[in-house]
């Protein structure tokens, strides 16, 4: 009797905590090839956890996107473009097309404090990397 083999599909499972460690890893790979937007990126990288836990994920973006106005500002507005692809397309918590802001004011409590939770996983990553690969 001849035994068929079966080809076996594994899926590859990954855990949260590689998935933020790996979209991480691109944001500050983009960062560190835009050259002087880096040392900006990595300030506020650092900065907005202490922010988000002292005046919430709406306020610290609002005030993100605020400052995102001068010419000046590369690293705040990549940083606030990848937490809103973060959110939105990596993590599914937001559709994606809007700016991040209308979704979070307009979506439940949950999807926000989900969203504020995701943001402070990322951030904890990308500060991680970010000391690790620039140099001071």
């Amino acid at each position: 009797m001849r035994r068929r083999s079966r080809k076996v599909k594994v899926e590859k499972l990954t855990t949260l905590d590689q998935e933020e460690c790996a979209y991480a890893l691109t944001c500050v790979d983009e960062v560190q090839k835009s050259g002087t937007a880096a040392k900006e990126y990595h300030t506020f990288a650092k900065r907005l956890p202490a922010m988000i836990v002292t005046c919430g994920l709406g306020q610290s973006l609002a005030s993100l996107f605020s400052q995102t106005k001068s010419g000046d500002s590369v690293g705040k507005t990549m940083l606030l473009e990848h937490i809103s692809k973060w959110l939105q397309e990596k993590r599914g918590i937001y559709s994606p097309g809007k700016m991040i802001l209308y979704p979070l004011m307009e979506g439940s409590l949950s999807s926000y404090i989900h969203a504020q939770e995701m943001t402070l996983r990322l951030l904890f990553w990308i500060r991680k990397l970010l000391d690790g690969l620039l140099e001071e």
